[in-house]
């Protein structure tokens, strides 16, 4: 849409006279003598054969630099300079206009002991005296940005460069049908050089402002929801900045599997509207994994455990989310979780989300809870959160260690909290560059209520809780299929009565690869993970990794747990495909002092429909 008007020379079809020299300026400019040539050139059909060296002769300009040659077959003197004299001059003209000879004259070219023979001059030399910009009002400010170190030999690439920055320039700033028009001035000429001024004369036009967006590719997503997850501004300047930023806000939106950077058009009412072109995924996404986890050295037999995700990220429209997770680890262990968010409350940017949850942990204690927030998308990529947090704890007779009562108090605990977070990334499911960065902090109080059996000996009744999270992820692309994944995350639990349910899970899939699900009990947490990812489609790669973590626990005397500070790692790769059944997961994983026969396979396939 912008345009550029190749620069044609001010002196046309005149000859200009200086001490017995002519220098004619063609009509159509400096490339026209190249031009007719190279289509004289092209026209030739020359056979391979023989190389044969060319030699100039009055052509300083050229020495020092490659060599000529042409390969030609075994003719004779007279044919062999008939096919090869028109491409010959073409080369040398070229090389000479690089060095900033426009005007050559080739007194002669002859073949001789199986050798091409050139005679001539080089001709004057084009030099740039001035260049000047002749900028609308509107775009003075982009004066700074065009003017760089001024170039001593005159060149068409210049102008090319000069002329194509301004239009990038020009575009940025939401300009994107300003022109620009170059003209050559000859302000004095000698035998050996010709100086020019340069001009650039541009135009604005006038600055494009959009009003909302159209696509091209969504049938589930409604323009509204496209609207407001594009996060429109009505009377935004077109820029490519803009442009790349709300290609990057809906790719991370889960609602699409590729979406192109997108252009403006003109609607019907003479106004500007976004475009893009999309492809939709399917609402709803089914993610399980299988796992196999061998018997130990004790005598217990092997079992599989199991992990289900359901995640409707277009639930009735709107964009509103319906999470359900349930995962086995073990035989005695499991977990659901229900959520669901409700985005663009009030028409503003912000969404309300509630979950509720429920963990068997062993025989030792069940944990419910019920949580619910808001975050607030006022500045992107920033987002706030706050949340508020309630969670009841009963805890079980251990029937396995055949102890009598609980391992686990029973207790309660209100929690409050504030968060932030920022996420560049460009893809929520195989983001390729970006960070993402999560921050949250929840205070509160944990009171004890039960058993009443040991409630005398309890030091406290209630106390004061707190739980900090902390996670940053980057992505940095080598080239455009090895990738490189970077994440860091810090978990911290403090309450002075910590009981096994205040303390985070570490181990498995989700984290700590190379070790059971949820095998390690720890109130702080940290851990790093290095991962290299060589991408075979858009969808599909295939990796290695290493995890490492610091865990810390303290020493809890009725569950028989001492205090323990440690340092585990784990390492392995697998593979992430696309196919006609779903995105298929295979992973292997050895944790610290494992074998092969002992390294935890999983398998995973995730389907959307």
């Amino acid at each position: 849409m912008s345009r550029y008007k190749k620069p044609g020379l001010i002196a046309k079809g005149i000859f200009y006279r200086y001490q017995n020299q002519d220098f004619r300026f063609l009509q159509n400019g400096f490339n026209s003598i190249i031009l007719q040539i190279i289509i004289i050139a092209s026209s030739l059909n020359i056979s391979l054969a023989q190389e044969i060296p060319v030699h100039l002769q009055g052509f300083p300009a050229l020495d020092g630099g490659e060599p000529i040659s042409f390969v030609a077959n075994q003719e004779g003197d007279d044919l062999l300079l008939t096919k090869n004299k028109s491409k010959i001059m073409t080369t040398i003209f070229e090389k000479l206009a690089l060095n900033g000879y426009y005007f050559p004259e080739i007194d002669s070219v002859y073949f001789k002991d199986r050798a091409f023979f050139v005679y001539g001059s080089e001709g004057p030399v084009s030099l740039i005296t001035s260049v000047e910009w002749i900028i609308p009002d509107s775009l003075t400010s982009l004066i700074p940005a065009l003017l760089g170190e001024l170039p001593q030999i005159f060149s068409t690439e210049f102008i090319d460069k000069a002329s194509l920055r301004f239009l990038e320039v020009a575009g940025k700033k939401g300009y994107p049908f300003a022109t620009v028009t170059p003209e050559i001035l000859l302000t004095k000429a000698h035998p050996e050089s010709l100086f020019y001024a340069v001009r650039f004369s541009t135009s604005d036009f006038k600055r494009v402002r959009l009003s909302g967006i159209t696509a091209d590719g969504t049938e589930h997503v409604s323009f509204k929801t496209l609207e407001r997850v594009a996060g429109i501004i009505p009377g935004q300047t077109f820029s490519e900045r803009e442009a790349l930023a709300i290609q990057a806000r809906l790719k991370r939106s889960e609602l699409f599997e590729t979406v192109e950077v997108p252009t403006f058009q003109l609607t019907d009412d003479e106004t500007f509207n976004w475009f893009v072109k999309v492809k939709e995924l399917p609402s709803t996404r089914f993610d399980g994994v299988l796992g196999y986890l061998p018997g130990n050295q004790s005598g217990e037999a092997g079992y599989f455990t199991g992990l289900i995700k359901i995640h409707m990220r277009n639930f009735l429209g709107n964009a509103r989310k319906l999470n359900l997770f349930w995962v086995r680890e073990n035989q005695f262990s499991q977990e659901f979780n229900f959520y669901f968010m409700e985005p663009w409350i009030f028409d503003k940017q912000i969404d309300i989300w509630t979950s509720l949850a429920q963990r068997n942990q062993d025989t030792t204690f069940v944990k419910r809870g019920f949580s619910a927030g808001s975050e607030l998308r006022f500045f992107d990529p920033l987002n706030l959160r706050i949340d508020g947090q309630f969670e009841s704890i009963v805890g079980l007779s251990n029937t396995k260690t055949k102890k009598l009562g609980p391992d686990v108090l029973n207790s309660e605990k209100f929690l409050g909290g504030v968060g932030a977070g920022i996420d560049t990334r460009n893809s929520f499911f195989n983001a390729t560059e970006g960070y993402r960065i999560s921050a949250n902090f929840q205070f509160g109080v944990k009171t004890i209520t039960g058993p009443d059996s040991v409630l005398s000996t309890a030091e406290k009744k209630s106390s004061f809780m707190r739980r900090s999270v902390f996670e940053a992820e980057t992505y940095l692309a080598f080239t455009t299929q090895q990738i490189m994944v970077t994440l860091f995350r810090f978990w911290e639990t403090r309450v002075p009565d910590i009981d096994l349910p205040d303390m985070f899970l570490v181990g498995g899939i989700q984290n700590l690869r190379g070790y059971r699900e949820n095998q390690f009990y720890a109130s702080r947490v940290g851990m790093a993970t290095l991962e290299y990812r060589f991408l075979l489609s858009e969808r599909s790669y295939v990796f290695l990794f290493s995890d490492s973590a610091y865990l810390e626990r303290e020493k809890i005397n009725r569950s028989g747990l001492n205090s323990e500070k440690g340092i585990y790692s784990g390492a392995g790769g697998g593979a992430i495909l696309s196919s006609p059944l779903g995105i298929v997961k295979v992973i292997f994983a050895m944790g610290k002092g494992d074998t092969f026969s002992t390294a935890k396979i999983h398998f995973g396939l995730v389907n959307e429909f």
